[in-house]
């Protein structure tokens, strides 16, 4: 399992294609190479059971995110899917007149016990697709009926959930090509000085940069249609639908789905970096994320392959200095259906799937891991939490026994504190009185000129 790589530099271009024909001669001679140098930590990893719980519920999964406090997030679109009756042919969304999503599109779960920890985003969105978590907790969302990207607040114990947002780009329901317009946006990528890139996506293919206050930098990026190349050339995208960063490297890498590749950047000026595909996994690549451990990692989800069905649907563990294929993870032995994102932990101990059909999210931990979910704590009812949860519903009688039990435990509450408060006065003063008072031809830098200076 090698992945074939096109690396270019400023001043030449090399661009390696393949064919299936020699695939499987050339995964045994990957596996032979891989077994010379394995990683110092295994990335090697495994589902885990009974994860989430089984009171969580939830529709299509279109994205996952990971905090810095190891809860994780799952984007879902409730009672709405993405098929052929949702936009008119000029990427309007028909189901305007529905409304917004009546559930709340944002779980935020327990990774050790798969319980829901609090939730948010009811009446906020139409159909949603990407979500990213920044290195403060912000929360940013992209909404491809809106064809809008916004920016929330964290969201902890402390706070009240809101559907204020810090910022907005696009116009509502209004798809486009300027710099305040987006078309279908899939994902954003935050950089740690707050500079962002926003992936729009599937009616635009290009990469925007946008400052931390919204203000437009600069775009990369120009669809594969228009040239149809077999091989495309940098810059060249059929869907640009999931980033990820590799920060002490200043490298921003896009899953460019429907050319099954990955094309990495400058995160900071957009210049093409390299880009990796592989036979292995296929010609579909919807999702992508990285840790940083054995000195960096890649984790890839594939997709549907129609024109090689015999590529497997899973997801794969690449390192990222060698570009070789270290393992492969999938639900328990069998494929995944259709994959639409991944993320990792920082560490890379954990990985989360979101799948769009069926409606699942997968943990996956490594195989050095132990982490298991007894059957008891799956179908465990959902505990009271502070923050955003709302406490379930009572019956009448339940209401009045819990009444009374409360008032008791608030008045035992209050007895103790009022008795630590007043031993706490009399030693303050019995004391004071002791003591006194974050291809085309011609060269890269060529095209990355060329790019940079399509926007008007």
């Amino acid at each position: 399992m090698r992945i074939n790589v096109i690396t270019t530099y400023l001043f030449g271009l090399i661009t390696l294609s393949y064919t299936d024909d020699n695939q499987y001669e050339r995964s045994e001679k990957v596996e032979r190479e891989n077994a010379k140098t394995p990683p110092p930590i295994t990335a090697e990893y495994h589902v885990v059971t009974n994860w989430p719980a089984k009171h969580v519920k939830y529709g299509q999964v279109s994205s996952v995110a990971y905090d810095s406090q190891s809860n994780v997030y799952v984007f879902h679109r409730g009672d709405r899917v993405w098929n052929s009756d949702t936009f008119y042919d000029n990427n309007l969304y028909k189901h305007r007149a529905d409304g917004p999503i009546a559930t709340e599109t944002v779980l935020v779960l327990d990774p050790n016990t798969g319980h829901l920890v609090k939730s948010w985003g009811a009446n906020m969105f139409y159909l949603p697709h990407g979500i990213t978590i920044d290195a403060y907790d912000n929360i940013w969302i992209t909404d491809v009926a809106l064809h809008q990207v916004f920016k929330y607040p964290r969201l902890n114990s402390t706070t009240t959930a809101t559907s204020n947002p810090l910022m907005t780009l696009g116009t509502a329901f209004t798809p486009g090509s300027s710099h305040k317009h987006f078309c279908k946006p899939t994902s954003v990528a935050v950089l740690p000085n707050g500079d962002f890139w926003v992936a729009d996506g599937y009616c635009n293919a290009r990469l925007i940069k946008f400052n931390s206050d919204g203000m437009f930098l600069s775009q990369i990026g120009r669809s594969t249609r228009t040239t149809g190349e077999l091989t495309p050339a940098p810059y060249h995208f059929q869907v640009p639908h999931s980033m990820t960063l590799i920060p002490d490297q200043n490298i921003l890498c896009v899953a460019d789905r429907e050319n099954g590749r990955l094309q990495c950047f400058d995160c900071h000026n957009g210049t093409f970096l390299q880009s990796l595909e592989s036979d292995v996994i296929g010609r579909k690549i919807y999702g992508v994320s990285y840790s940083h451990m054995n000195g960096g990692v890649l984790y890839i989800v594939n997709g549907p392959q129609e024109f090689t069905p015999a590529v497997k649907i899973r997801g794969f563990v690449v390192d990222f200095r060698s570009q070789s294929i270290v393992s492969t993870f999938n639900p328990g032995g069998d494929e995944f259906h259709l994959p639409h994102d991944v993320i990792s932990s920082d560490s890379g101990e954990r990985l989360f799937v979101a799948e769009i059909n069926p409606f699942r999210i997968w943990q996956f931990v490594r195989n050095d891991l132990n982490v298991t979910i007894s059957d008891a704590m799956y179908t465990a009812a959902q505990p009271s939490a502070s923050g955003l949860l709302s406490l379930p519903s009572l019956s009448g009688q339940e209401q009045g026994g819990a009444l009374v039990l409360a008032v008791l435990v608030i008045s035992a509450v209050l007895l103790v504190g009022i008795a630590v408060l007043v031993a706490s006065f009399v030693y303050t003063k019995t004391t004071t009185g002791r003591r006194g008072k974050r291809r085309r031809a011609g060269s890269v830098e060529h095209l990355f000129l060329e790019e940079t200076n399509l926007v008007h």
